[in-house]
C-alpha cells in the first residue's frame, strides 16, 4: 500500500484550533499590556502634577487653614483640591493634596500629605 501524502480534514481542523487558541492568548496578553501601560502613564502624570502643586505650596512656606481647589492649566483632564487642617495647639497645618483624574470612569484620586506653617 502507498503512504498517504496529504493531510486529513481532522488534522487540519485540529491545527487551526491550536493556532486560534494561541492567537487568542496573544491578543488577551496584548490587551492587558495596553491597559497596564495606560494605567502606569496615568499614575506617572498624576504624580508629576502632585509634585508640581505640592512644591508650589512648599515654596510659599505656609498655608491657610481650609479648602482650596482648582484645575491644572496645562491639562484639562486633572483637577486638584487641598484640605489644610490645624495641628492642635501648634503653628502648623497638615495639608492633604488630592489630584483627580477625569480621563476614566470612575474618577481616580491620588493623594499626598505635607505639614506646613499656618498662614497668619
Amino acid at each position: 500500500m502507498k503512504a498517504s501524502k496529504g493531510f486529513l480534514l481532522f488534522e487540519v481542523i485540529i491545527s487551526i484550533a491550536i493556532i486560534t487558541s494561541g492567537l487568542l492568548v496573544v491578543m488577551a496578553s496584548y490587551s492587558a499590556s495596553k491597559r497596564a501601560i495606560e494605567s502606569s502613564q496615568e499614575l506617572f502624570e498624576a504624580s508629576l502634577l502632585l509634585e508640581e502643586k505640592i512644591f508650589e505650596f512648599e515654596e510659599r512656606g505656609e498655608i491657610e487653614t481650609g479648602e482650596l481647589s482648582g484645575e491644572f492649566e496645562k491639562d484639562g483632564a486633572h483637577t486638584w483640591s487641598i484640605y489644610a487642617e490645624e495641628i492642635g495647639g501648634t503653628v502648623l497645618n497638615k495639608m492633604t493634596l488630592n489630584v483627580f483624574s477625569q480621563k476614566y470612569e470612575p474618577k481616580t484620586k491620588y493623594s499626598i500629605a505635607a505639614i506646613l506653617k499656618k498662614k497668619k
